[in-house]
């Protein structure tokens, strides 16, 4: 439930809500929601933090993007679909 009730929050643009909605954020979906808020709002290091905890490589990849760091991005991309092959193997 909070989650839906972060990205409504979220959906209205009441990103600091949001955030307040998953202060408690423990499982990956929820840190996932969470370090996208944080990377809206300009806060890299906790987007970073966030999307390490919840172990998402593409998340990852997405935050090294919004710091400028396009070949880290890349590169965590690359991870992120190699695991995936991985899994369909």
């Amino acid at each position: 439930m909070t989650l839906e009730r972060a990205r409504g929050l979220r959906a209205r643009c009441l990103y600091r809500e949001a955030l307040a909605a998953l202060a408690g954020a423990a499982d990956a979906a929820s840190l996932v929601e969470r370090s996208r808020l944080h990377e809206d709002l300009g806060d890299y290091e906790a987007a970073w933090s966030d999307a390490e905890r919840a172990g998402s490589a593409a998340r990852l990849a997405g935050v090294a993007r919004a710091r400028g760091r396009p070949l880290e991005a890349v590169r965590l991309s690359e991870i992120t679909h190699a695991d995936e092959a991985r899994a369909q193997r």
